[in-house]
């Protein structure tokens, strides 16, 4: 977790142990694939770290990491994209990041000067509001149901306000857990491409990116709600661009995170051109950095490479000339032959399995499926959402709502009349749990008629993705308890 995204759970934190439900990342599952996978990214970490022999720093240089990210790691995630239904996304349309936060931070930056207004959902990821305060912009709030924005309202902001972007997260939205609808979508790009608003789309806390695809040769169905990226390119909407930002960080690798953005190639050079001044460097290839190491060290999972685990000493020369192999070789995904993709599907499962040596006696191998990892993880935030959700069904927290959101990371929980989420997360603290308070999820209203029954009824946002059955069964009847206590003194 970044330092900023430390700065805003730190408000949530409870001075000792306790059981955190604040954050906006989930943990990678279970304890022992959590261990798999950070021992392998921090084996490949140090096998891809610059050398430190004398007279090989030219070796270091020469292998440095490209300002817009790792160019195979870009291929990869473009392939991925197309298997996933979304083509047209190239490697030149990406620029790799550490965490979703930095992504947010770099559009920003580019996009957006002090003073000018953001449209946000209600509720809003309070991540992004406390982003959008820090870089000077004025969110301003559109009312919301199941569906995503409603189409009246964001016309009405729109005439009076004169945004100058929108700031959206249709995939499990944050907080709430919704998923928008096709309609809505459509909505808000032919509104946003009248006016010619641009939209970022931010998916970075929604779902694992594309679990279905891991071997960029799973001809399953696509999904069934499409990002707005795609559907703007099926509607040849062109009006309004559409930036995306996505995230292995939230979901999947927390502890070496990377994030992209997604947009078109004139927004990704300048954004190129705005971190190189910020570095203070015009190298078109500036020295390795910690990001760069998660890139490469992630790719190599990604795609199987086992080349930096069986070599006991990789240097940045060989590393680079691997890179170029590695990207003329790549498999690429092909509908038309269907024989041809089942034998690369066979080949890219056995790639898959990673492995290193073992220091434990006897010697043996232990091996990472990063697919079988991916729907593991998947299974395992299943389970403790559906946890969560039957214990907020006891008795303490009768009073309370909440509906199933299928997916994401977050439970939206509407508390009981006249108890404010403030008061309770201060109770809570006291018994060592924390959780996000609703109030910070919300942009002040510019038409409080549209948010009226939102604003009177408090809501808490609970990250079941981060912690264990047995943490959340604890942190949920604590929190429980704190009802309990204010209810019975009401």
């Amino acid at each position: 977790m970044k330092p900023w995204d430390r700065r805003f759970e730190h408000r949530f934190e409870y001075i000792g142990e306790s059981i955190s439900f604040a954050g906006n990342c989930g943990d990678g599952g279970s304890e022992a694939d959590r261990a798999k996978v950070s021992q392998l990214m921090d084996e490949l970490a140090v096998r891809l770290s610059p050398p430190e022999h004398p007279g090989r720093e030219s070796e270091a240089r020469g292998a440095g990491g490209a300002a817009e990210g790792y160019l195979p790691l870009r291929k990869w995630l473009s392939e991925a994209y197309e298997a996933f239904g979304e083509p047209g996304i190239g490697p030149e349309h990406l620029l790799l990041t550490g965490s979703a936060t930095e992504a947010l931070g770099v559009v920003l930056r580019a996009v957006v000067k002090p003073g000018d207004e953001v449209l946000v959902e209600t509720p809003a990821s309070p991540e992004a509001l406390a982003l959008l305060r820090e870089h000077g912009a004025v969110a301003v709030p559109v009312a919301c149901d199941r569906d995503g924005m409603l189409p009246d309202h964001l016309r009405r902001i729109i005439s009076s306000a004169k945004p100058g972007l929108v700031y959206v997260t249709p995939q499990y939205s944050n907080p709430s857990g919704t998923v928008w609808s096709r309609s809505a979508k459509l909505a808000l790009l032919d509104i946003c491409d009248r006016y010619g608003i641009p939209i970022i789309e931010d998916n970075s806390a929604g779902i694992v990116p594309f679990a279905r695809v891991m071997d960029l040769n799973d001809a399953k169905s696509a999904p069934e709600t499409k990002s707005l990226y795609a559907l703007q390119q099926q509607q040849q909407l062109t009006g309004a661009q559409v930036i995306g930002i996505a995230s292995f960080e939230s979901t999947l690798c927390s502890s070496r995170p990377v994030s992209w953005i997604s947009a078109d190639i004139s927004l990704i050079t300048r954004l190129i051109e705005l971190r190189r001044i910020e570095k203070g460097t015009s190298q078109t290839s500036p020295p390795l950095d910690q990001n760069d190491l998660n890139q490469r060290a992630l790719y190599s999972l990604l795609s199987g490479r086992r080349a930096e685990l069986q070599t006991c000493e990789v240097t940045m020369a060989d590393t680079a000339q691997a890179d170029i192999v590695e990207g003329a070789n790549e498999v690429k995904y092909d509908k038309a032959d269907k024989a041809d993709k089942a034998d690369k599907a066979d080949k890219a499962d056995k790639a898959d399995k990673v492995g290193i040596a073992s220091n434990d006696e006897g010697s043996t191998n232990r091996y990472l499926s990063w697919r079988d990892y991916v729907m593991t993880v998947e299974e395992s935030y299943a389970a403790r959402r559906t946890l969560m959700l039957q214990l907020l069904q006891c008795n303490e927290w009768r009073g309370c709502r909440v509906e199933n959101p299928g997916g994401g990371l977050f439970l939206w929980v509407t508390l009981p009349s006249g108890l404010s989420s403030e008061a309770l997360l201060r109770a809570a603290r006291i018994k060592g749990v924390t959780f996000v308070p609703g109030t910070f999820c919300y942009a002040p209203s510019t038409g409080i008629a549209y948010f009226k029954d939102m604003l009177l009824e408090e809501s808490i946002r609970l990250n079941f993705a981060a912690q264990s059955e047995d943490q959340i069964s604890l942190g949920i009847a604590l929190i429980g308890e704190a009802i309990s206590e204010f209810t019975a003194r009401s």
